[in-house]
């Protein structure tokens, strides 16, 4: 069973999904909970509290899939890896529809971010080009199935300019 704290944040993440970041106050991640807001309260002192254990989860999950993906760069497992960031960014959807309000309302969890996507475009653009076993044919196989979901094709503004593929 979920502790607490766990039960908050997976109720947080259920509602930031649905409703956004903004939209979502206590009383709803306390209800979805199923606990008081008393209780809530104990456990994170404000919604920023909680916005931040949420990205410090997400921050981790992210970094996971990024740390499996350096120890072995093969771009012979893009397709493993796509998949990864696919469900990544599908758990965490709240993350692309509220990107510019939590930029300013949250800088520090947004500079934090940065550095892990810049992390990841710099790994990917070097992969890319010093490869050898990677042809243009096959990353645009990829690419045309990206294009084919929002979500990832949203991040690939993260990776340069969308024109070249």
């Amino acid at each position: 069973m979920q502790n607490t704290k766990q039960k908050i944040v997976e109720s947080a993440i259920q509602l930031f999904n649905s409703n956004g970041v903004a939209n979502v106050r206590l009383q709803h991640i306390a209800n979805e909970s199923g606990i008081s807001v008393g209780n809530l309260a104990y456990h994170y002192k404000n919604k920023e509290a909680i916005v931040s254990a949420v990205y410090e989860r997400l921050f981790d999950e992210f970094s996971a899939i990024l740390s499996q993906y350096l120890q072995d760069p093969s771009l012979f497992d893009f397709e493993t890896q796509l998949e990864q960031y696919y469900a990544f960014f599908s758990r965490y959807r709240f993350y692309l529809t509220d990107l510019f309000e939590m930029e300013s309302a949250y800088p520090i969890i947004m500079e934090h971010w940065q550095q892990l996507v810049a992390k990841m475009r710099i790994q990917f653009a070097n992969d890319w080009t010093t490869s050898s076993s990677v042809t243009s044919s096959y990353l645009n196989l990829y690419l045309v199935r990206m294009k084919s979901s929002p979500i990832i094709f949203g991040q690939l503004s993260f990776f340069g300019d969308r024109s070249k593929f």
